[in-house]
């Protein structure tokens, strides 16, 4: 009786310690690919006549990135004239630098936020 107690309690521990390294591997992961999202900036010019139109209400960014601050608030609608754009580095999707129709407020969003109304893009 007293082996056969031993035997499930070292089956247990054994067990813990394989669920918590699995776990500890898995933390440690997703910590990691949450630090490698960042803020990235480039330079910009003019150099565009692509017109989008956002698909609902998405922040204007002061960055290339989902992770960058916010300038203000787009609204379902809202026409924004593209200047260029941009690959971000850590997810691949095409961001759009440019302005916003009836201001001179300029910012990022990305490329999935809109859709096209006229025109074409060319890279920063």
């Amino acid at each position: 009786m007293r082996v056969q107690r031993i035997k499930r309690k070292t089956a247990a521990v054994l067990a813990s310690a394989i669920l918590m390294t699995g776990l500890g591997g898995i933390t440690s992961a997703s910590s990691a690919s949450v630090q490698a999202a960042e803020c990235h900036q480039n330079s910009v010019q003019n150099n565009s006549n692509q017109v989008l139109r956002m698909k609902g209400n998405y922040n204007l960014k002061n960055g290339i990135g989902s992770v960058c601050g916010n300038i203000t608030l787009l609204s379902e609608g809202t026409i924004f004239y593209v200047w260029c754009m941009v690959l971000n580095p850590d997810s691949g999707k095409v961001w759009n630098y440019g302005r916003v129709q009836g201001t001179q407020t300029k910012g990022w969003i990305s490329n999935d936020n809109a859709t096209l109304v006229s025109g074409t893009a060319t890279w920063c």
